[in-house]
């Protein structure tokens, strides 16, 4: 038997060019879910051993005009009347935008109850309602102090634990101090170290919510310029206005230049990465927080949700890689 061997070499030069993480702002959840928790004692009409103002119809005024300022039809409405318990299911004020009219009237309807203010538990009833698959702001409503339930500490506690509750997700919560009375330290302090947590003093609860994403993931090898998209609830609260800036926490590699915002597209502001040190002494990947500040004090009913994010740096170009075939006939 004869063997006739052909050998056939065929050479292939196969160039293959990898991009990782092409400059893009990460995905955020955009339908949006409110929670309010108000309180309907007497005190809220100006009865009760505290002597306080009548300000109820005021709040179910303001509570009015917040659903109206909602465009979006798909968002979730949910009011829970509390006194000494929170108010059960079957009382719990619930639609969404789409029968904003239905909403309306089941606010106008509301009435104060004979009762004194368990916060705690109208607290955690609110948490009940947190819907993971969409931007959650949940608001506490009231007039006075804790005074039933659970004791104080208990409530300062369950306040703490939304640093846990909120981790990674848009659950963002207000505690809304209507009146003098309601105003305690110990809470605003608790509000000021919990992340995604505020305190607000007035009777106008119509907060302008300015959303972004809570991780903005960028490749900065061949651009350095950063943008953050934001988008606004309210529509007369313009971006321009509010003295926006980011500041990125301390770190050995990457500093940023002052924020403007973008010449293309009037929601986003930029900035710049800037390298601390030789790019060879910088990680692939570098995960940093950057914390969003604005005038609050001209724009104390503005807030940006989230006001903190997790920047997530790639310093990575682009792979080449040449793959050699080799056939073999025999």
């Amino acid at each position: 038997m004869r063997r006739i061997m052909n050998r056939i070499t065929k050479s292939l030069s196969l160039v293959l060019f990898v991009l990782f993480f092409q400059n893009s702002y990460s995905q955020m959840i955009t339908s949006e879910k409110r929670i309010y928790l108000l309180d309907v004692t007497k005190s809220m009409i100006g009865r009760g051993s505290v002597n306080t103002p009548n300000i109820f119809d005021e709040v179910k005024k303001s509570l009015e005009d917040a659903v109206d300022d909602i465009s979006d039809s798909r968002t979730e409405i949910v009011i829970i009347p509390f006194t000494d318990k929170p108010a059960s299911n079957e009382e719990v004020v619930q639609g969404t935008i789409a029968q904003k009219d239905t909403l309306r009237m089941q606010i106008e309807s509301l009435n104060v109850k004979s009762g004194n203010t368990n916060i705690a538990d109208a607290w955690s009833k609110g948490i009940e309602y947190l819907d993971s698959t969409k931007v959650n702001y949940m608001f506490l409503l009231t007039d006075g102090l804790h005074n039933f339930g659970p004791d104080k500490e208990v409530l300062y506690e369950r306040l703490r634990a939304w640093d846990t509750i909120c981790d990674g997700k848009y659950f963002f919560s207000f505690y809304v101090m209507l009146t003098t009375n309601a105003i305690e330290q110990e809470i605003q302090q608790i509000t000021r170290n919990t992340k995604q947590m505020w305190s607000i003093e007035s009777l106008n609860i119509n907060a302008a919510l300015i959303k972004s994403s809570l991780v903005q993931r960028f490749n900065i090898f061949e651009d350095k310029t950063i943008g953050v998209e934001f988008s606004s609830n309210n529509p007369k609260v313009f971006l321009e206005d509010l003295n926006v800036q980011f500041d990125i926490e301390d770190n050995p590699y990457y500093s940023i230049s002052p924020t403007r915002r973008s010449a293309n597209n009037s929601k986003i502001y930029e900035f710049d990465v800037i390298e601390k040190t030789e790019k060879i002494n910088i990680p692939i990947d570098v995960a940093l927080k950057i914390n969003v500040n604005h005038n609050d004090e001209k724009y104390p009913l503005v807030f940006f949700t989230p006001n903190e994010f997790e920047f997530k740096i790639l310093n990575r170009g682009v792979r080449r890689m040449t793959l050699k075939v080799v056939d073999d006939e025999k």
